[in-house]
């Protein structure tokens, strides 16, 4: 009768095997750190002063206006937006409306009133948050493209008799801001790197879980046969 093997050697602490899914979960974490640092997200950043929209989805804008009031984020009465597009005689049409944010809000600096207030002391730059909806058009993809943006708004000045409330002023602002389009598909780098970092940590422990279940299935099959 042929000799069961021996499970009583002693085993090694790690093994080749071990030590490469070690390497690999330690190279997945080093991307995941990698993924978070800044320099990573600028690889694939838009020039300075362009917004990064996604064609066919709608994206936010947080714009700053050269005009002042009295309050921080206002709210646009009516919004009429258009894309010139290079070698477009007509702008397209761009559908945007106004957004309402308690968190931007609470954000942007809140006057503080003195017993004489001043409009260089309590008026800061208005800032709006649109919400615009970019044509999903395969020519536009990866193109940098002006928008403007006519805005309807009531701006709150400052008002010597009233100056926590301010005057009420019609204002209609333009802006014109570069937007880069990007398809529906599109994954910052730093995303894609995010992504397969904990795609590629968690199919490692997943390997190691059951290689540790085999073995040790392995050697209770041992035991019992010998």
């Amino acid at each position: 009768m042929a000799a069961l093997p021996s499970d009583d050697k002693p085993r090694p602490i790690i093994t080749p095997i071990g030590l490469l899914l070690i390497l690999v979960f330690i190279l997945a974490m080093v991307g995941l750190a990698l993924s978070t640092q800044s320099f990573v997200k600028r690889m694939d950043a838009p020039p300075p002063g362009a917004f990064l929209v996604i064609a066919g989805r709608e994206n936010s804008l947080f714009l700053r206006l050269p005009e002042k009031s009295i309050k921080g984020l206002h709210h646009a009465v009516g919004i009429r937006g258009q894309l010139e597009i290079p070698g477009e005689s007509v702008p397209r049409p761009l559908l945007a409306r106004s957004l309402n944010s308690t968190e931007w809000d609470t954000r942007i600096k809140t006057p503080q009133f003195g017993p004489s207030p001043t409009p260089g002391s309590v008026e800061s730059h208005i800032a709006v948050l649109i919400s615009t909806s970019i044509p999903d058009d395969p020519q536009l993809y990866g193109r940098i493209i002006n928008v403007t943006f006519d805005l309807d708004m009531i701006v709150p000045r400052l008002d010597p008799n009233n100056p926590k409330a301010g005057a009420s002023v019609p204002a209609r602002v333009s802006r014109t801001v570069q937007l880069q389009i990007q398809p529906p598909s599109f994954r910052r780098i730093y995303q894609r790197l995010n992504f397969i970092s904990l795609a590629v940590a968690g199919a490692t422990v997943l390997l190691t879980l059951l290689r540790q279940w085999f073995r040790q299935r392995r050697s209770e099959r041992l035991r019992a046969a010998a």
